[in-house]
This record gives structure tokens, sequence and C-alpha cells, in this order.
């Protein structure tokens, strides 16, 4: 993850002036999402093969490299993967969409905007196949604050502006905003009364009723 972020702010100057035409990287998150699958990713665990001899054996240390190749390649069968609903796919890319789309028309008045928006898209492109697995949602993870901040902009900008906004921005703000607060409210609401305990539920015990 440090090596990536590394290269992140090695291209900091190309970053911060250059991005993917927003239709692009639409399209790009509309593959990831929806067409391409865990085995198209085979490719990273083979870079990172090649590049061991040179930066040593900690990118394999605890055998995360070859328990990696095992989950993409399908040897663990569904084992070491975060399965994920249809829906889940559909409420990512529609949350993350009109953010990518119109979202870089706002962050180029910042000055470290583009950079930024890069940052965000990279992110949201790599994470509907980083998050079934561990150790790249580890660096999607971390990629997914910076929707925090794009994201942020482009509801300012889009909601708080509702005059002067075009009717299909303003909608579909609404909708990429649902998608991105429905977890939390999900979550609430749906989660068993037993996982909601707090330690003063103890009530003398040594341990919560989970179970």
């Amino acid at each position: 993850g440090i090596i990536v972020f590394a290269l992140f702010f090695i291209l900091y100057k190309f970053f911060n002036s250059h991005t993917l035409p927003p239709i692009v990287a639409v399209v790009l998150l509309f593959v990831t999402t929806f067409i391409m699958s865990l085995s198209d990713l085979m490719f990273i665990t083979q870079i990172t093969y090649f590049l061991s001899p040179i930066l040593g054996d900690s990118l394999n240390r605890g055998g995360y490299l070859d328990a990696t190749e095992n989950i993409l390649s399908g040897t663990w069968g569904h084992v070491g993967v975060m399965e994920q609903s249809k829906a889940f796919y559909f409420r990512v890319f529609l949350m993350h969409a009109p953010v990518i789309y119109w979202g870089r028309e706002f962050m180029r008045n910042y000055k470290l905007g583009y950079f930024i928006y890069n940052l965000f898209v990279i992110g949201a492109i790599c994470s509907p196949l980083f998050v079934l697995v561990e150790i790249f949602n580890r660096i999607s993870g971390v990629l997914a604050f910076f929707f925090c901040i794009v994201g942020g902009v482009f509801y300012f900008n889009i909601l708080g502006n509702r005059g002067n906004t075009q009717k299909v921005k303003y909608y579909f703000a609404i909708i990429s905003l649902f998608f991105a607060i429905y977890p939390y409210f999900s979550d609430m609401f749906s989660r068993p009364d037993n996982l909601m305990l707090f330690l003063w539920d103890a009530n003398g015990r040594n341990f919560l009723p989970y179970w």
C-alpha cells in the first residue's frame, strides 16, 4: 500500500494537471462494476512477483501474495472473497458516477483539486473489485476517503445552488447522495439488537451476549 501511495505523490505534478475525461472514467467504472471479475486482477500478483527480487520478501511476508493469488484464481473457491449482492454494485455505480462525471468541473477551482479528484476516481474505479479481497480493500478503503472531499464539493455546488443548476444534475446529485448515506441508515435500522449493545449493557457479566 505504501508503494502505491508513494507512486501517487511521485506523479503529483501530472495528477494535478491532467485527468481522465469524465465520460471515460464513468465507462471504466461501469466495466469494473458490472463486467470484470476477480480473475481479471491476476496481473497484479504477476507484477508483484516480478518486483519481489527488487523490493525484497516484504511483499509476500506472511504469505499474503500467495494467498491473494489463490483467491484471485479461484483455487480457494469463495474463501477469502467478500460476497456482494447485485444491489451493492448498482448502489456503488449510482453513488460514484455522477460525482465522477460532474465533479471535475468544480475541483479544478482548487489548488490540489485535480490531484484529489484523480485519487477519488482511481479509488472509485477499483473499489467494485478491490472491496472483495481484504489486501486490496486496504488500498481502495483509503482512496474512498477522497470521495468525501470530491463528493462534498459536488453536492455543495449542485444541491446548494438549485436555482442555477440543470435539473438532470440536481436529480443525479440527490440519487448519488442517497446511495452514499444509505449504508449507514440501513445498518442502523437493520442491525440485530444483540449487535447494538455497549459495555454498560453487560450488567456485571464478563462479556456481552453477542449470540
